[in-house]
């Protein structure tokens, strides 16, 4: 049988509230789990394979921040003025 997260559960394990899911199931839906809701309930639930394979796709591979520009280098061979 499926086991089933609730909507506490899925906010601590997102690390956000509980009223942030709410509202990212109808403003943003794509940055929550597909909810599965059962027959005969209004209750809001989440099968753990479902928000496990949610989250995997979710991972980015790190960015490295840009690099700061630092000092220009010393042009080799400047060109002598005479003057």
């Amino acid at each position: 049988m499926d086991e089933y997260i609730g909507l506490a559960c899925l906010a601590a394990l997102l690390h956000c509230s509980p009223q942030t899911i709410i509202n990212n199931r109808s403003r943003a839906p794509w940055r929550v789990p597909p909810t599965c809701t059962p027959a005969d309930t209004r209750r809001l639930l989440w099968r753990r394979i479902d928000v496990d394979a949610w989250l995997s796709r979710q991972v980015q591979p790190a960015a490295q921040p840009p690099r700061r520009p630092g000092r220009p280098r010393k042009v080799a061979g400047k060109a002598v003025r005479h003057g």
